[in-house]
C-alpha cells in the first residue's frame, strides 16, 4: 500500500469517526429535547388538573366579583346559588333585579327573589327564594338556601 493509499484511508477513518461523534452529538440534542418537551408537558397537565380539582372543591361557593358591599353583587351571586339547586336552571326565568331585595346585617347577606322554572315534569313553577350567605375575600359562602 502506498503512502498516498494509506494517508486516504486514515482520512476516511477521521471522517467516519467525526461523522458518528456529530450523529452521536444530534442523539444527545434529540434526548434533551424530548426530555425537556415532556416536563413542560407534565407541568402543564399538572396545573390544569390542580386548577379544577380546587374548582370543583368548593361547589358551595361563589367567586365574590370585586366587592363584597353592594347588593348586585350579592343578587348575582344568590341567583347563581339558586341556579346549583335547580332542576332545569336553563328555563329559569327571573323577577328583575328590581324585585330582589338584599340586605346586610353583622356581615351576613339576605336575599330575596323569584323566578319562574320547569319542574321534573316540565311544568312552569313559580318560585321564591331566600339566600343567605357571608362573603371572605374570595369567595361568596352559602350559610342557607330556601325555595318555596
Amino acid at each position: 500500500m502506498s503512502d498516498a493509499d494509506r494517508e486516504n484511508s486514515r482520512k476516511l477513518v477521521e471522517e467516519k469517526i467525526k461523522e458518528a461523534e456529530r450523529l452521536r452529538l444530534i442523539r444527545e440534542q434529540g434526548a434533551n429535547t424530548t426530555r425537556v418537551i415532556k416536563i413542560v408537558v407534565f407541568v402543564v397537565i399538572g396545573s390544569i388538573l390542580l386548577y379544577y380539582c380546587n374548582k370543583g372543591s368548593s361547589a358551595e361557593n361563589e367567586p365574590r366579583g370585586e366587592k363584597c358591599s353592594d347588593s348586585i353583587s350579592a343578587q348575582i351571586a344568590a341567583k347563581n346559588f339558586v341556579e346549583k339547586k335547580l332542576k332545569s336552571p336553563s328555563t329559569a326565568d327571573w323577577c328583575s333585579f328590581t324585585e330582589f331585595t338584599a340586605v346586610q346585617r353583622d356581615g351576613l347577606w339576605v336575599v330575596d327573589g323569584c323566578l319562574d322554572s320547569q319542574n321534573g315534569f316540565g311544568a312552569l313553577i313559580r318560585s321564591d327564594f331566600t339566600v343567605s350567605m357571608t362573603c371572605n375575600p374570595e369567595n361568596w359562602l352559602l350559610v342557607d338556601i330556601k325555595l318555596r
